[in-house]
């Protein structure tokens, strides 16, 4: 989750702004790789697709283990989702406060996952000490 958080934060307008504005006018971009802007902005958006993808396989690989057949189909649904824009899931959001809304609760369920994991941890070292 916190990786699909990252990509969020990643596709903000100020950080497109920015790629546009900073990282494809760099001289040494230009000319290593290429002087045409939409071709650098193209790569860039490959770049978000391909990263989007990589949480698209990490969450694929948790939905095997759910017992809801749908969860478990989770992979086909997500490339017909990506080839053609097909949302029979309603997976597109409609608004931006939709947006913003899903994105507090997910950063909700990150920040108290990493605090049940801290929590877990001290409670198996006291449990080793206490067996001590």
């Amino acid at each position: 989750m916190s990786k699909l958080l990252h990509l969020f934060q990643s596709l903000s307008d100020a950080t497109i702004v920015r790629i546009r504005n900073d990282a494809v006018t760099l001289e040494g971009v230009r000319k290593i790789i290429s002087n045409d802007e939409s071709f650098l902005l193209g790569l860039a958006c490959a770049e978000f697709a391909e990263t989007l993808r990589i949480v698209a396989n990490s969450v694929t690989r948790l939905s095997h283990r759910c017992e809801d057949p749908n969860l478990r189909n989770f992979h086909r649904a997500f490339l017909e989702f990506a080839d053609s824009g097909c949302d029979p899931n309603g997976w597109a959001f409609s608004s931006p406060k939709e947006i913003e809304a899903k994105f507090r609760k997910m950063e909700r369920y990150v920040m108290l996952t990493a605090t049940l994991h801290r929590e877990m941890e001290e409670l198996s070292v006291l449990e080793n000490g206490f067996r001590k």
